[in-house]
């Protein structure tokens, strides 16, 4: 099954799908995005699907959120998430890993590696500072 994922380009609000990318795919492919909403050519993405030109999409983003009519929403050959879709069960796991290692670094006395608050700055020190 083919598919095209869609990837943000920071700093950069682009449009990259259109109807020549969109006729380059397969009848058999998905249009994912998870990115950004506004690299996605709404009218011919619907219209692709409508003519049977692409076999369905995965939208996790849109332009406006919430978007404001229910087009793509209801749309039988689109799936919608309202933004989770990179919140897997992997990710979740790995989310709870990465805070636990910040706190055992913290719990011996080390500078946690993704600490968000400034250590340098003495408002700060009752969050990083743990009593003897």
């Amino acid at each position: 099954m083919p598919k095209v994922n869609i990837h943000h380009i920071k700093g950069k609000q682009l449009l990259i799908i259109d109807n020549r990318e969109l006729a380059m795919m397969k009848p058999t492919s998905f249009l994912i995005n998870t990115a950004r909403g506004g690299p996605v050519n709404r009218g011919p993405l619907m219209k692709a699907l409508d003519e049977g030109k692409l076999r369905g999409a995965a939208i996790d983003v849109f332009e406006q959120e919430p978007p404001q009519d229910r087009i793509l929403i209801e749309h039988p050959k689109i799936l919608v998430t309202p933004h989770i879709g990179g919140f897997t069960e992997e990710a979740r796991y790995r989310m709870g890993m990465a805070a636990a290692d910040q706190v055992a670094y913290a719990l011996r006395g080390e500078k946690p590696p993704y600490q968000v608050n400034n250590p340098q700055n003495p408002r700060y020190e009752k969050f990083y500072t743990l009593p003897p």
